[in-house]
């Protein structure tokens, strides 16, 4: 075990890991560096090593085609035979407009238009005579003073006839045997022949010298259907063509003034006739018309966009394709042309451009990745030796200590430098950074990824140590601020009002809280979309109030998952158990729990005042008791010798009076005595016997004042025997006070019924009986001391009788109870039976063969 320890220090020794911390930054440092690089060039290369498969290439032929199409069916389809653009004006300056917006290139020369391409050869060209009169532009549009109507358009085509000169062409390619010939096929002819990876519309077709590749594309766009367009229909078509080809289109007008075309563009490109300040070109630019809401059926049958009320006048907005005079033309395009090769020079040059970037891609990724595995190896030799190092060595930091947080920093810092050395921009070539600036940076990005790596380092021995947490700076500080605050005038006030407040006002505060942090952050967002409001601090305000909406609805969902803890404090208080569970003064049922901790300190001491009370009035009533026997002793003894005394008649009747009275009172004194022992615990020995024994023995014990008290006795015992833990004396107590009460106060020649039966484990006596006076008490009222059910009788009984029944049965571990029904009073006693032993003691029994 020493010579691998002394190994395993020697190779997780702290020169290596120094070492390790440096080589760490270097590669990570090279790896982002390259990573950058990688991901600037592979904007650029796409990964293929192709130029005319790349995303640049596709776009730039995709554009020309687009501009080359738009202005054969816009531009040269209105040019006289001097090439003077004879159509609509406002039509003529939405296509500049058109061109301008799109950053297209293009000359204004004698011969007309000339768009500018540097890297394509292009022809394109109208073929005037395959339009019939009234088939291209659109008749009876009116116009200004200074616009050409659309009658003189088509007149213009038609007296042209049908030879060479109805085809308009515009072209950049300079070669004279092309543009020496006159005929269209011969010229199409030529340019095929000598000009390579072109692209061909002509009637309508895509033809090319390239193999079609595997890919396929879809465009999508609309075109009328017998006059109409249904957008959302039969109209919206999706015409598919091989990847390296383009696809057809179409343009088309209507009766709104609009020339729409879609060639290849995302979305429809419009040309208007009308001005942008008239009513008209407002109705043909905005796309709708707004009509008053005439009836619900008018409604339902046509498509509104948006309906909206001025005062009680309904008005809605519908599409003009969806209105009944609306008519569209399918523009003529049979008569384009279009021809497009890369131009030789051009492409070739694009092309080792781009082959040199991605090599340098490629060179760059590869880079990359090994500088990365490499990096990773070595931090985790980093990671496995801190560990090591901190449960070995420990801390071991000498001189300045850092705290933790520092190193937290610097790890945050160097990764977000990483995160920026990431996007920067190393090539020259292609984003024109100075080499001073690429220097600098990776300078500062090797810095940064080197504290950043040290600090990482230093967080995990100190974590293996066991010592990050306790060394750390900024607990202490919240600690010491925290206690500050609370101990401040402003903490005391704010803790008292939170105490002040019950549960259901803190949590509606924070839903106010959530409610007006959701209101606050859609006002923003209203305010960003109308404009009114920067997007930055929008999205500013839209995060902070999240962030407020957050922590509310975390706060809730504590104080609701927290309400366990106050329902177990109820129910400790209600059962009068003990509630050990700990709350945060920070939690929002604090304040309550606090509350019902004070309630059951009140409800103890409460209790405990009870009780001392009731076992003093108990010693009282017991001392006096005892007091009282010595003398009441005496005089009953001196009765007795004077009932011996010869004695006149007179005399011998004051003496049976005190004999009388004497009695009785030794009677009530051994009645509160015995009260007074029971409710006090002492003189009580429980003992296992049968209940259904002893209530037969007090019944028979009692059989002759039963039977001439005059009342009808009916006892029912449906037990044989029922075996509990009581007392027995008091027990054959509480069956006489019972059974006498019953017998003293029933009504005259009525019935008492007694019976004992068993139910769900519990062994029951019963008496009932109607009484001989109203009952004008209550349940509780009558088993209290002293008292009698009839207040206007002086003689009878003390009003113990009850008393110390229910008191006897509870000291035996029983329940007592009265119920009243009119006149008929109702006695219970129950007792649970043992079970077991009950059991035990029938099979003993079975098996007894007597």
């Amino acid at each position: 075990m020493d010579t691998r320890s002394r190994k395993a220090d020697k190779f997780f020794a702290k020169p290596l890991r120094l070492f390790s911390v440096f080589t760490a930054a270097v590669l990570s440092t090279v790896s982002v560096f390259c990573l950058g690089a990688a991901i600037e060039l592979g904007g650029v290369a796409e990964n293929n090593p192709n130029y005319y498969e790349t995303y640049e290439y596709r776009k730039e032929l995709m554009d020309t085609y687009e501009q080359l199409c738009i202005i054969s069916a816009c531009y040269l389809a209105n040019t006289d035979e001097d090439m003077v653009y004879t159509g609509n004006k406002n039509v003529l300056s939405d296509f500049f407009n058109y061109m301008d917006y799109n950053g297209y290139k293009y000359k204004k020369t004698e011969d007309g238009i000339v768009p500018v391409s540097d890297l394509f050869n292009y022809y394109v060209s109208f073929d005037k005579g395959s339009v019939s009169a009234g088939e291209y532009m659109i008749g009876d549009v009116l116009t200004t003073d200074e616009e050409t109507t659309a009658e003189e358009t088509v007149e213009t085509f038609t007296e042209s006839g049908s030879d060479a000169q109805d085809i308009a062409f515009i072209t950049n390619i300079t070669d004279s045997d092309i543009l020496s010939n006159t005929d269209q096929k011969q010229r199409v002819k030529l340019m095929e022949g000598r000009y390579g990876s072109y692209l061909l519309r002509q009637n309508n077709t895509i033809t090319s010298d390239m193999v079609s590749s595997s890919t396929v594309h879809y465009y999508s766009y609309v075109t009328p259907i017998d006059g109409k367009v249904d957008i959302f229909g039969e109209s919206n078509v999706s015409e598919s063509y091989p990847g390296n080809f383009l696809p057809i289109g179409c343009w088309y007008s209507d009766n709104y003034g609009r020339y729409i075309y879609y060639f290849g563009n995302n979305g429809a490109i419009q040309f208007y006739t009308y001005p942008q300040n008239t009513q008209n070109g407002r109705t043909a630019r905005n796309g709708y018309v707004e009509s008053a809401i005439v009836s619900d059926e008018y409604y339902s049958e046509h498509d509104a966009n948006v309906v909206y009320f001025d005062g009680d006048v309904g008005y809605a907005e519908y599409r003009l394709e969806e209105l009944d005079d609306y008519q569209a033309y399918k523009g003529e395009d049979s008569g384009i042309t279009v021809f497009i090769s890369p131009k030789t020079d051009k492409f070739v040059q694009a092309q080792a451009v781009h082959l040199k970037n991605y090599e340098s891609y490629s060179t760059y990724r590869t880079v990359c990745k090994l500088c990365a595995l490499l990096a990773l190896a070595v931090l985790i030799y980093l990671s496995i030796a801190s560990i090591y190092a901190g449960i070995a060595e420990g801390v071991g930091e000498n001189g300045i200590k850092i705290p933790p947080e520092i190193h937290f920093a610097s790890v945050f810092f160097s990764i977000m430098i990483m995160a920026v050395g990431i996007s920067t921009r190393y090539s020259s070539e292609i984003s024109g950074a100075s080499r001073t600036y690429v220097v600098f940076f990776t300078v500062v990005l090797l810095v940064s990824t080197f504290l950043g790596v040290y600090s990482g380092h230093r967080l995990l021995l100190t974590a293996a140590a066991r010592k990050l947490f306790s060394s750390m700076v900024m607990p202490g500080l919240v600690k010491r601020w925290v206690n500050r605050y609370r101990q401040s005038a402003l903490g005391i006030h704010m803790r008292e009002r939170r105490l002040r407040m019950t549960l259901s006002e803190r949590m509606a505060r924070k839903i106010i809280t959530n409610l007006a942090a959701f209101g606050i952050a859609v006002t923003a967002i209203l305010l960003v979309m109308a404009g009114g409001l920067h997007d930055e601090l929008g999205a500013l305000i839209c995060v902070l109030m999240a962030a407020v909406f957050l922590i509310c609805e975390i706060k809730n969902l504590i104080a609701v998952l927290q309400l366990g803890k106050l329902s177990r404090r109820i129910r400790a208080l209600r059962n009068g158990e003990a509630f050990d569970e700990n709350v945060s003064e920070n939690s929002d049922i604090y304040p309550e729990i606090q509350a019902l901790g004070t309630v059951d300190e009140r409800i103890k001491t409460s209790v405990e005042e009870q009780l001392r009370s009731e076992r003093m009035k108990i010693e009282l009533v017991a001392n006096v008791s005892h007091d009282l026997k010595t003398p009441l002793t005496s005089i009953i003894s001196y009765i007795d010798l004077l009932k011996k005394c010869d004695l006149d008649d007179e005399a011998r009747a004051y003496v049976t009076v005190l004999d009388n009275k004497s009695q009785k009172l030794k009677s009530i004194v051994a009645d509160v005595f015995s009260l007074a022992k029971a409710t006090s615990g002492i003189d009580v020995s429980l003992e296992r016997l049968d209940l259904v024994m002893l209530f037969n023995q007090s019944i028979a014990d009692m059989d002759d004042k039963l039977s001439s008290c005059g009342k009808t006795i009916k006892v029912t015992v449906s037990e044989q025997s029922a075996f509990v833990m009581a007392d027995g004396p008091k027990m054959y107590r509480v069956f006489q006070n019972i059974i006498d009460n019953a017998v003293k106060y029933s009504l005259e020649g009525s019935r008492i019924f007694l019976d004992v039966y068993r139910k769900d484990g519990r062994i029951f006596f019963t008496s009932r009986n109607v009484s001989s006076y109203p009952i004008d008490f209550t349940a509780g009222e009558i088993v209290e001391r002293f008292v009698r059910g009839d207040k206007s009788r002086t003689d009878g009984g003390s009003g113990l009788g009850l008393s110390i029944a229910k008191s006897f049965t509870e000291a035996c571990g029983g329940e007592f109870s009265i119920e009243l029904d009119g006149d008929m009073f109702k006695a219970i006693v129950s007792m649970d039976i043992e079970e077991n032993d009950d059991k035990e003691t029938e099979e003993n029994t079975e098996k007894d063969p007597v």
